[in-house]
């Protein structure tokens, strides 16, 4: 009896699972026993993802008045209830299935082309592994681009840190984790507005698979992983903690980050408070499955969103395991994507799950404690107290606002939204509480108010104050310790406050050396240690010394004439500094200013001067002859230093120009010379030369004028009596008066070359059409020359002539005619340049009209 095809179908499938694994489980074995590269291949399965655009967009059914059609824009979302039996209503109207052809996780919507300001969406999905059987309706919000993540108002335009510059749809949901699933049926609807669009343009549905089992080799791998993390010895025990405060986080390497995906370096900030979110994830996930959803998350914020990293900083499941979340250290202030327009000075922890009603487990809320217990502490913030953000903008306050925050926090505090949910947001008191109580004593709001010292007696920045509370009275210390770790400096007390100031000096009254010093305090009671706070401060005693480099021009003329006009000054630091300049007279006092305080590296720098000053309220140019610029520096510790340099203004001489600034000195009349103007404001002897680079090809002559407007003629011939050939030439006049000497110069082209044109000998035209000549004029002198058309019929008669004006030398360009009738014309095209020289002989184009 022949096999039946399933059976066939079975066994080329085992055939196909027998080879894959002999292939995976050599290349396994091959493997180092304990390598950094097994570990990480067994325990994070790739993210697998496929994106599917619904070419006809998706429809969006309103729902009918009366049927929650839910608050307004402008209303406070947090008050928005709808029970998980409202948001699991079967829609009314059947949806659009979609099949990926992979086995998926976790599944989003992004939306190209956002729905109108006001309108409220929501976005029903169900899931089936068989097209058959169907889960029940999940809801989740249309986030439009420009609100706040986890809430009807949108996320995406995150305003501050690295992602503040990102693309990325212009409405998204949150990936909705479905388990295991190969359809999906998705449906959006509105809440019944005016301003509800009928469909949704551009919508994509992102498909990822975390768990490793997109496909049959995939399901081979995953199941081939534990095996090989028992061959190579790196079962999931957690790894050791760094220091008994801390809780054991999963590392991004741990939960497979792929690192390649990252965007941008991070950015930091000091951190003030903690936002606490939910993820709007379904709670039925697997212990296993959570690193899983890490992975997804990431992989959506980075790939859908065009975030530079996932969003949140820390995130905890719902057994209590913690994941690193945003790269760049977790002990420092990542600047993260979770909070719209308070991302700078928060860090942001999402708890896996939804929690609208659901209240999180016992373990996940203990997680929580101990991660905020031991953040907080690690910037000596206090949990019970309040925080203030500037707002960097967001639609529930003002950009710039300063906003009062609890320093534990839900995510609705801040932007229009539900989250983190009802049954999490009501146990945040609590919560302040517990942590509040945790890990004592501790030090709180740490603050060294000077970072650069300057204990030189010029009473700058001679000393910094350091000041701390401690969670209840204790035994304190504050050590100076110099960069080999030796102490120079201790204070000491009792107490819950402290506040001292430090001069820079050791314990027996000396001024320390030059360096960075550790400010380092301790607290203690009964035996109990808190953790230490450090400050890290800059002694420095040397001024940033100056020194010019040069000014040009050394003489220059500000009067407006667009040439000398203004000074350049350039002067080097000799370490990052702030510096300014401003002109002062021969006693100090100052005139005006150059450039305001300006902070920089150190090296070289310039400015401009313009001749202009302010000894009093209205500005004036400044008078004639020397004046001091006066370049003063300070370096973050207070120090100072001034250098002067000098500059000379004289405005005897200005406003040198040609007419015309092209000439042709080739006998025929046209443009052979052109006339050299000047002004003088006083009686100055004045010398007129031409210049071909460095050499003078002619001397225009030295006399003594008075002031007044004068003008002196160049016939375009050289010293030897020849015609000057084509280029350009300079002609450079040099006045000297009581003042000195101070000179300009104006750049004048010879062009003797006669412009070529290139067309087409001839071209046929349909009748009632326009004839189009193309055409090219070449002239290596001239940017530009002035094209003439002639039309004329076959007998020589004129029917047209067409001034194409002024046209690009080297690029096509277009002469267009209407013929009257079917025959043949002839179209001249004649050319003259900026030099008035013509061409030798009209460019002609035979026309044939048919």
């Amino acid at each position: 009896m022949a096999p039946r095809s399933t059976d066939k179908r079975a066994a080329r499938r085992a055939a196909v699972f027998i080879a894959a694994a002999a292939t995976v489980i050599a290349g396994v074995w091959a493997l180092p026993r304990v390598s950094s590269a097994a570990a990480g291949w067994a325990k994070a399965p790739p993210v697998r993802e496929r994106t599917v655009r619904l070419t006809g967009g998706l429809a969006v059914a309103t729902r009918a008045a009366g049927e929650d059609a839910g608050p307004s824009q402008e209303q406070a979302l947090p008050e928005l209830k709808t029970s998980p039996e409202e948001r699991a209503v079967a829609p009314q109207t059947p949806g659009t299935v979609v099949e990926p052809g992979f086995r998926f996780d976790m599944v989003g919507l992004l939306c190209d082309v956002p729905p109108a300001p006001g309108a409220r969406l929501t976005v029903h999905l169900r899931w089936s592994e068989d097209g058959g059987r169907w889960s029940p309706w999940t809801a989740v919000d249309l986030e439009v681009r420009g609100g706040a993540r986890g809430g009807t108002d949108g996320a995406g335009d995150v305003a501050d840190g690295p992602d503040r510059a990102a693309g990325g749809p212009g409405a998204f949901t949150e990936p909705v984790w479905v388990g295991s699933a190969r359809y999906v049926e998705v449906r959006a609807e509105a809440s019944g507005r005016r301003s509800d669009p009928a469909l949704l343009r551009g919508v994509r549905l992102m498909f990822l698979n975390t768990s490793g089992d997109a496909t049959v080799s995939d399901q081979l791998v995953s199941a081939l992983r534990s095996t090989v993390a028992t061959i190579a010895g790196i079962g999931a025990a957690p790894a050791a903690m760094a220091m008994t405060e801390k809780p054991a986080i999963v590392t991004r390497a741990e939960w497979g980050a792929d690192e390649s995906l990252r965007r941008h370096a991070p950015e930091y900030a000091p951190v003030k408070m903690a936002f606490v979110h939910h993820t709007v994830n379904a709670n039925s996930y697997t212990r296993a499955q959570a690193p899983g959803l890490v992975r997804g998350i990431y992989y959506y914020d980075v790939k859908g969103l065009e975030w530079s990293d996932l969003g949140y900083n820390f995130l905890i499941d719902r057994y209590g395991t913690i994941y690193e979340g945003r790269y760049g250290g977790m002990t420092k202030g990542v600047i993260g994507a979770q909070v719209l327009g308070f991302n700078t000075g928060s860090t942001g922890i999402a708890m896996i799950g939804n929690f609208v009603s659901a209240t999180p487990p016992a373990a996940m809320m203990s997680a929580l404690k101990k991660l905020l217990a031991w953040k907080l502490d690690v910037h000596h913030i206090e949990p019970q107290a309040t925080a203030r953000l500037e707002c960097r903008y967001t639609r529930k306050y003002t950009e710039g606002e300063i906003v009062a925050f609890p320093v534990i926090a839900g995510h609705r505090a801040a932007n229009w939204t539900a989250c983190p949910g009802d049954g999490l947001y009501r146990l945040l008191p609590g919560v302040r509480t517990a942590v509040g109580g945790m890990g004592l004593p501790k030090i709180y709001d740490y603050r060294v108010d000077l970072l650069d010292l300057s204990p030189n007696g010029d009473g700058v920045q001679e000393s910094t104050r350091v000041r701390f509370r401690i969670s209840e009275t204790a035994g304190w210390t504050v050590a100076i310790l110099d960069g080999d770790g030796t102490e120079r400096r201790r204070f000491s007390g009792s107490g819950q406050t402290v506040d001292l100031r430090w001069d820079g000096r050791d314990d027996s009254g000396t001024v320390v050396g030059d360096g960075p010093y550790r400010v380092v305090a301790h607290a203690e009671v009964a035996g109990a240690q808190a953790r230490a706070a450090t400050a890290t401060v800059d002694v420095d005693t040397v001024p940033p010394a100056p020194a010019v480099v040069a000014v040009t021009p050394a003489v220059f003329s500000p009067n407006g004439d667009g040439y000398g006009d203004r000074a350049r000054l350039r002067f080097t630091l000799s370490e990052p500094s702030a510096a300014r300049v401003r002109v002062v007279d021969g006693e100090g006092v100052v005139l005006g200013v150059v450039s305001a305080w300006r902070t920089g590296p150190a090296g070289e720098r310039s400015v401009f001067w313009d001749g202009r000053i302010a000894p009093a309220a209205a500005t004036m140019d400044a008078p004639e002859g020397k004046v001091l610029l006066a370049i003063e520096a300070k370096d973050a510790a207070g120090n100072r230093a001034t250098r002067t340099a000098s500059a000379y203004i004289d405005r005897t001489l200005g406003y040198l120009r040609t007419r015309p600034e092209t000439v042709s000195p080739n006998g025929d009349g046209v443009q052979d010379q052109t006339s050299v103007g000047f002004r003088l404001t006083r009686r100055a002897t004045v010398a007129l030369s031409v210049e071909s680079g460095e050499e003078v090809v002619r001397d225009l002559g030295r006399a003594t004028y008075a002031a007044g407007a004068l003008t002196v003629i160049w016939d375009g011939l050289l010293t030897d009596g020849s015609r000057a050939p084509s280029g350009v030439y300079r002609v450079r006049a040099a006045a000297t008066s009581e003042l000195g000497d101070v000179g300009a110069t104006r750049w004048v082209k010879v062009d003797r070359y006669r412009p070529r044109l290139e067309a087409p000998a001839g071209l046929t035209v349909a009748y009632g059409k326009r004839a189009k000549v193309v055409f090219v004029a070449r002239d290596p002198y001239s940017v530009e020359v002035r094209v003439t058309a002639t039309v004329r019929s076959r007998t020589g008669r004129r029917l047209a002539v067409i001034d194409r004006g002024w046209v690009s030398a080297g690029v096509p360009a277009s002469v267009f005619w209407k013929p009257p009738a079917r025959r043949t014309y002839t179209v001249r095209l004649t050319a003259v340049d900026r030099g008035g020289n013509s061409q030798y002989a009209a460019t002609v184009t035979k026309v044939i009209v048919r």
